[in-house]
Order: structure tokens, then sequence, then C-alpha cells
């Protein structure tokens, strides 16, 4: 087995309309893209599960069938951490769907820790349909990204949840997750602020919101609130389409001691990846930076890596001690930094002063190769 490195999980591929699929039957092709239970097991032998491949745009392809799911089979392709195969007719691939799951100048596939599998929670709360057996579970599926940390501290970590046509509400706690008792994160839900039109969409821009069903925080006081509903089709034209699936793709972000919080590439599906970011350091002391990461990536690529100052937070109201919220506009602050990669594909982002500062209070530069000086 040391040689098999993932295994199918899926029943065959079939784009919607499908005459012989029925929602309500076990195991529909329709539904293929519930494939971790099945990873569970693979998962448990070192395997990463993967689903056959899928269509990543919802126009009308050859055989006159038309996917009504793309962005939600991108995300299960992604969080499988098995292959990615879009097998869209010549011509009709939906490029930005399958960009946000790798990185742009080759290809590679920037995946969480381990593949995304059923929080123990949706098991307690039981089946919605006996007769339906295990397809009947809430379908609330969990990944994550661990980043290392400078010095003796534990790895911070960022959580991807998938929900899907949930029937009630589900509450996740920081325990559900794994996460500790007094920590506290940044919630955001990805659809609604980074896929809010076709030029954010293509451009990785996202715009964060205070508020229920776009940004929050979860702390031991306040879990995260899975509604019913969420984002259907490609998110975009195809968003009231009746045969597309309901879904809610929610990312949690700690907030760090001294209140900064590394939302990180959120032109990605996957926004903390650990073949992404590395040598996190954190709260250090004046004369150093409050905040350094190391990005990796191709060669001269060039990466865009998203941050929350601690006063912005402040401001917005989810640092815990208040603010002066404009709910006017609704907008939370960011610091958008672009880092040009060097040849050997590393660069060295910093950000200065624990409490913000007036204009950029970070930036990033390349990091020099071994035996040479930075220029």
């Amino acid at each position: 087995m040391a040689l098999c490195v993932h295994c199918r999980a899926s029943t065959d591929y079939h784009a919607i309309p499908d005459p012989t699929c029925k929602y309500g039957a076990p195991n529909p092709t329709c539904t293929q893209y519930n494939i971790f239970l099945t990873g569970l097991v693979y998962s448990a032998i070192g395997i990463a599960p993967s689903k056959d491949n899928f269509r990543s745009s919802s126009v009308q392809q050859i055989n006159g069938q038309r996917e009504a799911n793309p962005l939600l089979q991108a995300l299960v392709s992604g969080l499988s951490c098995g292959p990615v195969g879009a097998s869209d007719q010549l011509g009709t691939m939906d490029f930005p769907t399958v960009h946000h799951i790798c990185r742009g100048p080759d290809g590679y596939l920037n995946k969480p820790d381990m593949p995304a599998a059923p929080l123990d929670l949706t098991f307690q709360l039981g089946f919605e349909d006996v007769a339906e057996g295990l397809d009947s579970l809430p379908f609330v599926q969990h990944a994550w990204s661990e980043i290392s940390t400078q010095g003796a501290g534990a790895a911070q970590r960022w959580n991807y949840l998938l929900a899907v046509d949930l029937k009630s509400s589900v509450a996740v706690a920081l325990q559900d997750l794994g996460l500790p008792a007094g920590s506290r994160h940044l919630v955001f839900e990805y659809f609604s602020e980074c896929w809010r039109n076709q030029s954010a969409v293509e451009k990785g821009h996202c715009t964060f919101e205070r508020g229920v069903g776009h940004t929050t925080t979860l702390t031991a006081q306040a879990p995260i609130a899975l509604a019913p509903g969420g984002v259907r089709g490609d998110g975009l034209a195809g968003m009231n389409d009746s045969q597309a699936r309901p879904f809610r793709y929610v990312l949690t972000a700690p907030i760090f001691e001294d209140g900064w919080v590394l939302l990180g590439e959120t032109g990605k599906f996957f926004i903390a990846t650990t073949d992404r970011f590395s040598d996190l350091q954190t709260g250090a002391a004046d004369a150093g930076p409050a905040l350094a990461v190391t990005v990796h990536g191709a060669e001269s690529e060039r990466v865009t890596v998203e941050l929350v100052a601690p006063a912005a937070l402040a401001v917005a109201g989810l640092s815990g001690a208040g603010g002066n919220f404009d709910a006017s506009s609704g907008a939370i602050a960011t610091e958008v930094v672009h880092c040009q990669l060097s040849a050997g594909g590393e660069a060295k982002l910093t950000c200065g002063g624990g409490a913000g500062s007036s204009g950029t209070p970070c930036a990033c530069a390349p990091a020099a190769l071994a035996g040479s000086s930075a220029t």
C-alpha cells in the first residue's frame, strides 16, 4: 500500500440532468460529490479519497448535459486532497473556478493538510431520513491547514467547512473544530465575500462585511451558525438554478493575541495551506515585526495575501472590545499585500506595529537565494 496515494471514493460522474438520477435514492449519481464517508476509511490508512471528474462550467456541453453544481464539484475535488479532474468540453472550462484550487504559474494544487471528513456532531445529530441511511446525515465536512510557528508556540489552524443542503441550522463550536477553548477566530462565508460579481471572481478580490452570512467571529460564547440555504450553481448567473444544491463554504482564521488576522491567500478556496505559508511569527517584541510569515510558491510568482490589522478589527466591532462600526458601509478594512517571490520561490511578509498604523503597515520582500545577497 506504500505506493497507493489516492483511491476513488465516488460513483461515476454524470452532469445533471441525468434521467436515471434521483436525489432521494441512496448514492445517486447527482450527489456523487458526497465522498467523505468513504473517505474516512481511506484517510485512516493514509490514502486520499478522490472523486470522479467534473465539469467546472454550467454551460451546456456537447452531449446536451449541463452541470448544475460546478462550484460544489470543484470544492469537493479540492477538499478530497486527491486528484482534481476538470473534464469540460474544449473551450468551455471555467478558468476562475479551477484557478481557485491551484497555483497560477504551474497548476500546483494547494490542498488542506488532511482530506475533509464529516464533523463528529453530524453523527450526533442523527439521520434526517433513516430509510436513506448514511446519505441522510447532515452534510457538514471539515478540513484544515496548520501553519508552523517559530519558537515553542503551537501551530495555528485555519478551518474549511462545507455544508450542503442543510434542512435545519447546525451550530459548530470551538471544540468541534479541535480549537483551544480560549481562542478567537474570524469567520467568513467565502462566496458571500469573495464571489460577489464576475470581476471579483477573476481578480480574486474579497470585500468583507460584518454580519450573519458574511463575516463574524467564533469564540467560546459564539459558535458558528450554519443555516440552510446558501450559494447555488456558479454563484453568479446560475444562482436560481432549480437543480442546483444550496451550500455554504465557511472559513475561519485565527485572531492572534495582538489582534492581527492573517486571512491568507483569499483568491483561493484554501486560503492558508502549508505549502504556501510557513514559519509564522506573531506578537514579536517592539523591535521586531508584529507578524511575519514566509510565503512559498513557484519561481517569481506573484502572490496576493490579505490581512486584518488590530485597529481595523476593533473598528469593525469584531475584536471583542467594541468599536465604532460603520453600519452604513458594513466594510471591514483589510491590508492587501502583493508578494513577488524570488527565483527560489520564497518571500518574507512582515507587518509592523501591533496596534496598526497609518498607511500600509505590511510589506513583502523576495527571499534571497542561499549564497547570494538580497537586492
